[in-house]
């Protein structure tokens, strides 16, 4: 986001809690209109009380098509979105039924895809700011003598910071 916000118009999702809650702060400190997205109905409540002045609050499951659409066409005019929505499953991916990754693929790869569909119509320049990240482990077994696999028997940590830009 750039370095003055005034009276620019910004929607937060994940915005309840931790970074997103950071931010949402952060936008609102510098002039902004902050939108407050987050599934929670009570976290978002106590996110507001942390939040002063005029912010609004949404309950929004990222991952609802429905829901994300109806979000931005309640709203005119778009300047800024950034999302730090995300669910995970702990785990070893050989492990964990793939039923059970449904609600993490949903919310960090669709839920950002839906963002983007209709969040971009309304905006003329700004930005969407996709914040998501992957853990990853060896999959060579601990117990061997070098520090690492070779690296072609292993997966490396991949933070996946994204930002999506309609020119214009």
């Amino acid at each position: 986001m750039p370095a003055s916000l005034h009276g620019a118009s910004v929607v937060v999702v994940g915005g309840t809690s931790g970074i997103g809650l950071a931010t949402a702060k952060m936008a609102q400190e510098s002039g902004a209109r902050v939108v407050v997205a987050g599934r929670d109905e009570q976290r978002l409540a106590a996110s507001l009380e942390q939040l002063d002045g005029d912010v609004r609050g949404v309950t929004l499951d990222v991952a609802d098509e429905e829901a994300v659409h109806a979000l931005f066409a309640s709203l005119d005019h778009v300047d800024h979105v950034a999302t730090f929505a995300g669910t995970h499953v702990a785990g070893s991916v050989t492990d964990v039924d793939t039923a059970t990754l449904r609600g993490p693929v949903d919310n960090r790869f669709w839920g950002p895809l839906y963002l983007c569909k209709y969040a971009a119509p309304k905006m003329t320049r700004g930005s969407i700011t996709i914040c998501t990240g992957a853990v990853s482990r060896d999959l060579v077994p601990a117990a061997r003598s070098s520090p690492r696999p070779p690296a072609d028997r292993r997966c490396s940590p991949a933070p996946w910071p994204s930002n999506s830009r309609r020119s214009g």
